[in-house]
């Protein structure tokens, strides 16, 4: 399921790297710690590219919202709302609306999520959708603002994004639908 791809993905920076294995990955660009294989990218005057601030961004969201990760096929639907939203906000009203219709095809409405409330055993709660869509609206400048108004860096960050939760299939559709129209 995406959570444990996404928890993963965050245990990731407490991963120890001793002096020799960094010489290694700045020498060589990569290096492989157990599990994990560390990639080098050097980045200009230490700025993240912008795909990659949206990746940070949408993590940073998703840390502090846990339970919407907890529904693959509802977090796809969050996530399109969330492109769609940014897209729009940069002015890649065409592109956007394209991409969104065909990557995320089936998978758009935003359903509520029932969840067991931590610390009280049988004891659940419900977000409604409605909530959950307000959260969107509440976040997605944030997602076009950290691509700098770039559809091109919205679609990477996205598609890195639904990759490290596990839905590689989507992820894919959505560069492939949005390389086809930009051309």
């Amino acid at each position: 399921m995406g959570i444990s791809k996404f928890e993963e993905y965050l245990a990731e920076d407490s991963i120890k790297i001793s002096k020799e294995e960094m010489e290694l990955l700045h020498k060589e660009g990569s290096v492989k710690i157990g599990d994990h294989e560390i990639v080098f990218e050097s980045v200009a005057d230490g700025m993240l590219t912008e795909s990659k601030r949206v990746l940070n961004t949408l993590n940073k969201k998703f840390d502090s919202a846990r339970v919407l990760l907890s529904d693959q096929r509802n977090l796809t639907a969050i996530v399109a709302n969330l492109f769609w939203r940014a897209m729009e906000d940069a002015n890649f009203h065409r592109e956007g609306s394209t991409v969104y219709d065909k990557a995320f095809k089936g998978s758009q409405k935003i359903k509520p999520i029932k969840f067991e409330v931590e610390g009280l055993p049988g004891v659940y709660a419900t977000i409604s959708s409605k909530d959950i869509s307000n959260w969107v609206e509440g976040i997605y400048s944030d997602i076009s603002g950290a691509a700098k108004w770039n559809g091109n860096h919205i679609v990477s960050g996205i598609a890195d994004f639904l990759d490290y939760v596990g839905d590689s299939s989507t992820a894919n559709k959505v560069r492939s639908e949005y390389k086809s129209i930009s051309l």
